[in-house]
């Protein structure tokens, strides 16, 4: 036999090892350098990740390096990059590591179509997606791909291999970038289109089949169609392994295990219903590996075997300096100065009380939104802007809030606060609607029943789903179980908690009608939020107005700038019920500067964040 000859599948004892290195959440971060601070950071990029993967493929040399998507949304770099004509440097980045493929997530559509095109069609790999289709649908894309690679069995003998790959994004991006993709691209289900493409891919002849599922799990186990369903697509015989994204989690993670015990999830070997999968985090911190072993079945070849693990960065001392050609021009285009704040602007207190930060995009969703509602001549309803603090802990860690010092404001500053890039939406809806609203955006708290002291935010909830709707006065009851949990599901249909609701010192009535200014991703249901998706959208026969260009705006003109939060709510008083509050250790400090009154410094938890103890 001639050296390096293909062996055919007549062996039927043979079996090889393949190994799929995964990233996904990238959110354009690139280089080892957080442009929101201005500061080089070794822990997270595409750049810090290069000698892992180059240490990884030695070691496990039957491999195949592939990227889950929501990839080129999320720095300053990104969106700099998406304005730019020419080649990306993120693909640029990818084609030179080797990706194998990728697929797609959300917010990959967040700069319009003809950008995922330029994409598709600049990257030296395949580019998959699976649910997505329709008349104007993004060109250069694959609804699936068959990769062929040799591999060597446990005996050194090469052995060609069909691995099936498939993508999937949630069907929400038709809420969430509606003015982008309404009536150009349908969306199947996420669960639904998997079965079909993973059973086309083993007709065809794949050996193993490979999700590229940009959803996470339904911590409530029972909505297969939902934005959450990859437990659903573990479940599809013909899927193989799954890698997963969109939640920002950690999977596989044994600390997990006791805190989340569903049935279907293996913390400990990376499965969910028995099918090997990983979900490696974000921003580039890590690189998830699914570990299979495949045996030869007479003419075939099948998995036996899989479980997940993964590698994440380890801090060095010293960030080496990013090399992309786009780095000093987003400097130049971060450091562009808007005018001066003479008040400290932090989110660290953002979840517990109205913020100086929440109380300025208010100020400036609704400027704008007063003057559209004039151009079309809607000026006939109450205007309310409704906000919600981005950047306020959470899976991001004790660093992930903003705190901008009284001084210069730069283009920085409004990227920071305005974290992602949506555009200003006004929605017409009724008193009954802004209820319901607020009952989702309670959902954040735990229940307060007066023994212990629990900690008062849910685990689960997101702090962007935290929005205050400035321009009304109202108490969040936390001695009442929420109405819906932390994901959006209705639980507690009877349950309320809003209770004293004023517009301009009087009761809200439900059949009172208003305009909210707003994020066209919560105007679309985003977050599951259904009331403002039930409303009448005013805007959408004018050209999008980015909520990060409206800031800047008003920044240049309101400077220099004294910003006094405004006490739009409250939490009822308690008599005296305790709770923990965590946040940034740094908050201790703001906190000296600021009257907080029920608060009570308790250290710093194992996590890195700072604990206090409120009275309500």
């Amino acid at each position: 036999m001639a050296a390096g000859q293909i062996i055919t599948r007549t062996a039927r004892s043979a079996r090889l090892k393949v190994t799929l290195f995964a990233t996904t959440d990238l959110h354009a971060h690139l280089t080892e350098y957080d442009y929101f601070h201005d500061t080089p950071d070794p822990t997270r990029g595409l750049d810090a990740l290069a000698p892992l993967i180059a240490r990884l493929r030695g070691a496990f040399p039957n491999s195949l390096l592939l990227d889950n998507g929501d990839t080129f949304q999320g720095t300053p770099l990104g969106d700099l990059a998406a304005r730019e004509a020419g080649p990306h440097p993120i693909v640029a980045a990818m084609n030179a590591l080797q990706y194998d493929a990728m697929g797609l997530g959300n917010h990959d559509f967040n700069y319009g179509l003809d950008f995922t095109q330029a994409i598709a069609k600049g990257a030296n790999f395949p580019v998959v997606l699976s649910n997505v289709e329709g008349i104007a649908a993004p060109a250069g894309l694959a609804k699936s791909h068959m990769l062929t690679r040799n591999f060597r069995d446990e005996m050194g003998r090469s052995h060609e291999i069909k691995i099936g790959l498939l993508a999937l994004v949630p069907p929400q991006i038709l809420q969430w970038d509606r003015a982008l993709l309404k009536g150009r691209v349908t969306v199947t289900p996420i669960a639904e289109q998997a079965a079909i493409t993973a059973r086309a891919l083993k007709s065809d002849g794949a050996d193993i089949v490979v999700a590229l599922c940009h959803s996470g799990i339904d911590r409530n186990g029972h909505d297969p169609s939902g934005e959450n369903a990859a437990a659903a697509v573990a479940r599809i015989p013909e899927i193989d392994a799954l890698i997963f994204g969109h939640t920002h989690r950690l999977f596989p993670d044994p600390k997990s295990a006791a805190t989340e015990p569903l049935p279907a999830l293996d913390h400990y070997r990376g499965r969910i219903h028995g099918k090997p999968a990983v979900q490696p985090k974000f921003w580039g911190r890590g690189i998830g590996l699914i570990h299979l072993t495949l045996a030869q079945d007479g003419d075939a070849w099948r998995a036996i075997e899989g479980h997940a693990a993964h590698h994440m960065l380890r801090p060095k001392a010293v960030a080496k300096p990013p090399q992309t050609p786009i780095h000093d021009r987003v400097i130049a285009h971060i450091r562009r100065p808007l005018g001066q704040t003479e008040t400290r602007l932090t989110s660290y207190f953002s979840m517990i009380t109205p913020c100086a930060i929440g109380t300025l995009l208010a100020d400036a969703q609704r400027k704008a939104a007063a003057h559209a509602l004039r151009e079309i001549g809607a000026e006939d309803l109450p205007l309310l802007s409704a906000v919600a603090p981005y950047k306020a802990g959470g899976r991001a860690g004790p660093d992930h809030y903003i705190d901008i010092a009284a001084g210069d404001l730069t283009r920085k500053h409004a990227a920071e606060i305005c974290l992602y890039p949506n555009s200003l939406e006004v929605v017409e809806v009724t008193g009954a609607d802004i209820v319901e609203w607020l009952e989702r955006s309670a959902s954040a708290f735990v229940q307060i029943t007066g023994h212990g002291r629990p900690e008062l935010i849910d685990p689960r909830a997101m702090s962007y789903n935290f929005d205050t709707l400035y321009g009304l006065s109202y108490e969040i009851n936390l001695a009442q179980p929420a109405r819906f949990d932390p994901e959006g599901v209705l639980k507690n249909p009877h349950a309320r908690r809003i209770e004293n609701i004023s517009y301009q010192d009087a009761p809200l009535r439900s059949e009172m009608r208003f305009h909210v200014a707003t994020n066209s991703y919560r105007a679309g249901g985003g977050g599951h939020f259904t009331a403002p998706a039930r409303g009448i959208a005013k805007l959408g026969g004018m050209a999008p107005m980015p909520i990060e260009e409206i800031l800047c705006a008003y920044l240049s003109t309101q400077s220099p700038l004294a910003v006094t939060p405004k006490q739009v709510w409250r939490f009822t008083p308690l008599n005296g019920a305790k709770a923990l509050f965590t946040t940034s250790p740094t908050a201790r400090e703001v906190g000296k500067e600021r009257d907080l009154n029920g608060l009570a410094y308790c250290g710093v938890s194992a996590q890195g964040f700072a604990q206090f103890e409120i009275t309500l």
